[in-house]
C-alpha cells in the first residue's frame, strides 16, 4: 500500500535511535517502560511533530486502520493512543 504522507503513518517505531520516528528515544536510551512513557509525554508537550504524529496514529487507531507497532516499546503505544482518544472525547463532551 502506498502512503499518502511523506512518512509512513502506519509504522510506529519505538526502537531507540530511529532517525525518522518521533516515538524513538535517543540511541543511548536505557529506560524501562515507565521511563519511556514519561519521555514520550515530555516529547508530546515539547514537539508539535510528536503531537501531530500521535494524533494521526490515534485517528488511524480509532478507525481500526492498520498500524504497525515496532520496537522495544511498541506494545505500550495502543495504551497511549487509547488515552489520547479518551482525552479528545472528554474535551468534545465539554464543548457540547
Amino acid at each position: 500500500m502506498t502512503s499518502k504522507f511523506v512518512f509512513d503513518a502506519q509504522t510506529l517505531d519505538t526502537e531507540p535511535d530511529h532517525p525518522e520516528s518521533p516515538f524513538s528515544p535517543p540511541a543511548d536510551w536505557t529506560g524501562d517502560d515507565d521511563a519511556y512513557l514519561t519521555w514520550l509525554r515530555s516529547q508530546f508537550k515539547a514537539s508539535p511533530w510528536v503531537r501531530q504524529r500521535l494524533g494521526l496514529a490515534a485517528r488511524r487507531y480509532a478507525k481500526q486502520q492498520p498500524l504497525d507497532f515496532r520496537g522495544r516499546f511498541g506494545a505500550l503505544l495502543p495504551t497511549v493512543l487509547d488515552s489520547i482518544l479518551r482525552k479528545i472525547h472528554a474535551e468534545q463532551s465539554v464543548g457540547d
